[in-house]
């Protein structure tokens, strides 16, 4: 990784905070946001969820096709695997649907390899299962058995929510 991508990744991250927070970029980061989609590898993924984060998708209409094209890609590096989670928690399930078939093996792979904190992918999981995603809500299902007690706590919070007590 080049100096210029190492500073370009602890920017978005920075920013990608300051979005979750509900703190609004100052021109001078949007336009860095903006010219940072446009690049090439981690950095355009970083700053697609950066916008997704910031749930202002409709200001940067290729945010959710770029985060799609590294899920499909998969093989991501923990910290950018990790806010591909945090970002897709800000998108609408409706939005989601139309990759579902995409999203599900790349949770099948982080649950599988388990470099990253699973609580966002757990979070993922109840918001595709309350839309109807059976295959999701089967995914949870399989967790709340898990030998992570902190996953099991997690998972039976989210099913609360979907499956009658």
């Amino acid at each position: 990784m080049s100096n210029e991508q190492i500073h370009a990744t602890q920017a978005l991250l920075a920013l990608k905070s300051k979005a979750a927070n509900g703190i609004a970029w100052t021109a001078e980061e949007d336009a860095k946001i903006k010219r940072w989609l446009d690049e090439n590898g981690h950095v355009s993924v970083l700053a697609a969820c950066c916008v997704l984060a910031s749930e202002r998708p409709q200001a940067y209409p290729k945010s959710l096709g770029i985060v799609r094209e590294a899920i499909g890609r998969r093989h991501l590096p923990s910290y950018v695997e990790l806010s591909v989670y945090e970002a897709l928690i800000y998108v609408e399930a409706l939005q989601l649907e139309s990759f579902v078939d995409e999203i599900l093996p790349f949770i099948g792979e982080s649950l599988a390899k388990r470099t990253i904190d699973l609580d966002n992918t757990i979070c993922l999981l109840g918001k595709l299962a309350r839309a109807g995603e059976s295959r999701a809500l089967a995914l949870l299902r399989s967790l709340a058995h898990d030998n992570d007690p902190g996953i099991r706590d997690n998972v039976a919070l989210v099913l609360q929510g979907i499956e009658p007590g």
